[in-house]
């Protein structure tokens, strides 16, 4: 049977501290164990109210905000990083914007010391061999009215290159390097009937664009010229190449000759002429070599023209030694170090797709040298508009 036990004696039960046994309530009170078991064990509700007396609310607060701020830590950790980062480098900045930072540039004393010559490199006019757009995908377009244009160009940036360069280098000397392929000639059986001209009409050209642009350095500089040539393998009165004689048969060294007689007597003009192809010009304590190139043979190899060069300036070196050797023929301007190599003022044409030569837009070359460090800025000039 269950036990009836009056609220009193439920309130007696449940006011004993959770020290005393429940049996010795049992006894104190004349009931069953079990009843004081039943009536001492909390309910939820009992729970509930001595968590509220127990500041159950607050911490349960507490325990949800540390939850939040772990979340928000792990899903904004990169952006507080960043923020971190970044007030960090502002604290710098203003400590930094505090201290007078004064950096004064001036000119090296020494290199003033020092003088430059302004070099132009000009070949391979082919002034009056003509290039058909239509005959290379309309890359390129030539004939003795563009080569005119293209040599305007040329003389007229060099000019202008110059003029900039001064305001920091001590420039007081310009040297032309004229080193040949001024025409084409009959050099391939097709060009006699290809060519807007003959041989002799190119010549006369020739002569008249290299005076007219040295009337114009002339005139917009202050500075002696000296012009260096170098004979090529095109114009001749031969078939074939002669070594010995190659001078007494060449057009081109007529013609610098004739040009070298109209400037005989203007002081600022120069002419350094040989009648052999590599022309050695002494400038400052190095040396300079002009050559046309066409004695370097190679086939388009891997190495382009590095290798038979190498092997021909080490052989040239054991006679007469130079620091700097300047060649066209090849169609590719590069600065080698120790050569520098022209492209050309006719640009691409049908032979240069042949030997599958790379790709350049029409262009010259200029370079300072400088009495102390040797060359110092190469530039190409570009030649088209």
């Amino acid at each position: 049977m269950r036990e009836s036990i009056s609220q009193n004696t439920i309130n007696n039960i449940k006011s004993y501290s959770k020290e005393i046994k429940n049996s010795e309530i049992a006894r104190a009170l004349w009931v069953s164990v079990s009843s004081v078991y039943k009536y001492r064990k909390e309910t939820k509700e009992d729970i509930k109210e001595n968590l509220k007396q127990d500041n159950y609310t607050e911490d349960l607060n507490k325990k949800h905000a540390t939850q939040n701020l772990t979340i928000l830590k792990k899903k904004y950790g990169d952006v507080l990083e960043k923020l971190d980062e970044q007030e960090k480098m502002f604290e710098v900045f203003e400590e930094v914007k505090k201290k007078q930072w004064i950096v004064k540039i001036e000119k090296n004393p020494k290199w003033e010391s020092t003088q430059s010559v302004a070099n132009l490199v000009f070949s391979d006019l082919h002034v009056e061999e003509q290039v058909d757009p239509d005959m290379v995908h309309w890359l390129n377009e030539y004939n003795p009215q563009i080569a005119q244009e293209r040599s305007k160009i040329m003389f007229t940036r060099f000019s202008e290159l110059v003029s900039n360069l001064k305001q920091s280098e001590n420039i007081h000397w310009v040297i032309i390097h004229l080193l040949g392929d001024f025409i084409s000639w009959y050099i391939h059986p097709e060009l006699i009937e290809w060519n807007a001209m003959s041989p002799t009409e190119a010549i006369l050209l020739c002569k008249q664009i290299i005076c007219s642009w040295i009337d114009h350095i002339l005139e917009t500089t202050d500075e002696p010229i000296t012009v260096a040539t170098a004979i090529w393998n095109h114009w001749r009165t031969t078939d074939k190449s002669r070594v010995s004689t190659w001078w007494k048969n060449s057009y081109e060294w007529l013609m610098y000759n004739v040009i070298a007689q109209h400037y005989e007597n203007n002081p600022r003009v120069n002419f350094k002429i040989e009648k052999w192809n590599i022309n050695y010009i002494n400038v400052y304590d190095k040396v300079m070599a002009d050559m046309h190139g066409d004695m370097v043979r190679y086939q388009w190899g891997v190495g382009w023209v590095t290798i038979p060069l190498n092997k021909a300036t080490a052989q040239w070196q054991r006679a007469k030694h130079a620091d700097l050797y300047n060649l066209g023929h090849f169609h590719q301007l590069r600065d080698w170090g120790l050569w520098v190599t022209n492209w050309s003022v006719i640009g691409y044409n049908n032979y240069a797709e042949s030997i599958k030569a790379d790709y350049e837009e029409p262009k010259q070359l200029m370079y300072l040298f400088n009495s102390k460090y040797g060359k110092t800025i190469t530039s190409p000039i570009i030649l088209k508009v």
